[in-house]
């Protein structure tokens, strides 16, 4: 309880500001004319290391975080191309330049090893970390995280679906404030710091749109390599967040007309038969894996689920310390 009391309290804070606080993270260089950002949240301790998914930045754990700070030094890196990260040159996002672009913060650390964590692609990232430098690893978390390669094709029948159009149109902020205010009436949970990573904002405050573009998330996912799951050796703990029906998906089904209905109906259960075909591949894959499933929770399990997130996370991340390679 007190976890949901401390996370409620800093967003409150944060939400009443007409300004975005200064960028607490550090860039550093990963390669000729390349920096990425790492935020750390403490400095002391077995490094655990967050990766977000596609389209976010470390910010995005900034309010979860900071709650494993009492007993481990948690950072988390933005990956290239997002937030205050260096686009690439070349349009270079594949996988073996972004694993490498994570093994040059380390190094530039002095982090020899680290329990990783990642969230949605980052878990994809992770993954290939563990796979190709396992002595760097020592135990892996993916949150709500599949193989997002196109030879995987995890939600290839899903893709071609047709979505349902939304009722109204999000109206464009035009400033923090509401944009804080229309993402919280919209049920998200993004920390303040992460929506101002995010976003480009004008000296006298007007939101000018969005820091990077679609195509670096298209670059990303069509560099991304298959994940050799069954090559893991490393402790895995898999959190999941499971889908009860179309209402998870589409939250507000009244809103829209039959034929709306109809396709979020189609999408949702073509979407569930997809991701359970996945967890039931990385179960086989990977029988020692802890696996959690958590009907309801939001793709950013992380966030929506926080303690009972952070209780499955802390129990394996204490056992995993005991049996990882020193």
């Amino acid at each position: 309880m007190w976890v949901a009391v401390t996370v409620n309290a800093f967003v409150g804070r944060v939400a009443a500001q007409e300004a975005c606080p200064p960028p607490t993270g550090r860039l550093v260089s990963v390669s000729p004319g390349v920096r990425v950002e790492v935020v750390e949240w403490s400095q002391a301790g077995e490094p655990l290391l967050f990766l977000p998914g596609l389209g976010r930045t470390a910010h995005t754990f900034d309010t979860f975080a900071p709650v494993f700070a009492d007993r481990y030094r948690a950072l988390g890196i933005t990956r290239r191309g997002w937030g205050r990260s260096s686009r690439s040159p070349g349009y270079a996002y594949g996988s073996a330049v972004l694993i490498a672009d994570i093994l040059a913060v380390m190094d530039s650390l002095a982090i020899s090893a680290a329990h990783v964590v990642g969230s949605s692609y980052g878990g994809h990232e992770a993954t290939l970390l563990a796979v190709r430098y396992p002595e760097r690893v020592l135990s892996l978390t993916l949150l709500d995280s599949y193989d997002n390669s196109l030879s995987a094709g995890t939600f290839a029948r899903s893709d071609s679906l047709d979505p349902p159009r939304p009722p109204r149109l999000p109206v464009t902020p035009s400033n923090l404030k509401e944009m804080i205010a229309q993402h919280r009436a919209a049920g998200g949970r993004e920390p303040v710091t992460e929506l101002c990573a995010t976003s480009r904002f004008a000296p006298d405050g007007r939101y000018l749109g969005p820091v990077s573009s679609d195509s670096v998330g298209g670059y990303t996912l069509f560099g991304a390599e298959r994940l050799p799951y069954s090559a893991v050796t490393q402790p895995v703990l898999a959190i999941y967040a499971t889908m009860r029906g179309a209402e998870d998906m589409f939250p507000d089904p009244a809103t829209m007309d039959s034929a709306g209905r109809f396709r979020s109906t189609t999408l949702a259960l073509t979407v569930q038969r997809e991701i359970d075909a996945a967890r039931a591949r990385l179960r086989r894959a990977l029988p020692s894996a802890h696996v959690v499933e958590i009907p309801g929770a939001d793709h950013a399990v992380f966030r929506s689920h926080p303690e009972r997130v952070i209780q499955e996370m802390r129990g394996f991340l204490g056992q995993a310390s005991r049996v990882s390679p020193k």
